[in-house]
């Protein structure tokens, strides 16, 4: 199977940048990099476009959407017409199979994308289950703005969770967010306005698509790169 991995990157060229290249680039199982840069103010494009001339896997694109703002209102907003933007230019990669979407600040293990392909077909949206280690050391629940259950609700933190979560097995939710798998149709050319990945799982919903959590599948969001929103 021909997979792609699609990050985002803005303003990010003095937060570990060349570490989360790194880390990206030894996931296995990887056709194609597609790396996109919007809205970004600093050397961040400069840096990753460095990295596309020494890796041919590498396709780097700047996808500017001019919405200005930092209140999370606007932020979702930008990142959702930067999604947007972005789908429209997978259509090109008709050599591809399937695309995880990863979030570029985040790590996973080096085969994450075969472990969350081992759980796919052609009708079915994979993700992982991701984490922040807190400053008292323990370990909550990260994407409770993306992750809701087939009610629509929100995970918690903390366990239980969600109704819908399992431990042990694969469970079915509304929606997903930070590192996921679908089949290379269901991505192109999709919009999103406000929602982001929540109006997208909506959408492959809809679509006959079903959206599962693999709870085994770690990650991480690291504590020092992560903002409080």
């Amino acid at each position: 199977m021909n997979i792609g991995l699609l990050s985002y990157w803005r303003n990010d060229a003095d937060r570990q940048i060349r570490q989360r290249c790194n880390h990206l680039l030894e996931k296995t199982g990887v056709k194609r990099f597609i790396w996109i840069v919007g809205d970004s103010s600093d050397a961040t494009e400069e840096i990753l476009r460095n990295w596309e001339d020494l890796d041919p896997r590498i396709e780097v694109h700047r996808l500017d959407t001019g919405i200005e703002g930092e209140d999370i209102e606007t932020r979702r907003r930008r990142i959702s017409e930067t999604e947007t933007l972005a789908y429209a230019v997978l259509a090109k990669y008709t050599d591809l199979d399937a695309v995880v979407q990863h979030e570029s600040d985040l790590r996973t293990s080096k085969d994450v994308v075969e472990a969350l392909s081992a759980h796919a077909d052609g009708n079915t949206v994979v993700a992982g289950w991701p984490t922040l280690r807190t400053r008292r050391d323990d370990t909550v629940f990260y994407d409770i703005w993306a992750y809701r259950g087939l009610d629509g609700e929100h995970f918690t933190p903390y366990e239980p969770f969600h109704p819908d979560y399992r431990k042990d097995a694969p469970f079915e939710v509304g929606s997903v967010g930070s590192v996921w798998f679908a089949p290379f149709a269901a991505w192109v050319n999709q919009q999103v306005r406000t929602e982001a990945c929540v109006e997208l799982c909506r959408q492959w919903r809809r679509m006959g698509l079903r959206v599962l959590v693999v709870p085994w599948i770690a990650v991480e969001q690291p504590r020092d790169l992560w903002v409080a929103s």
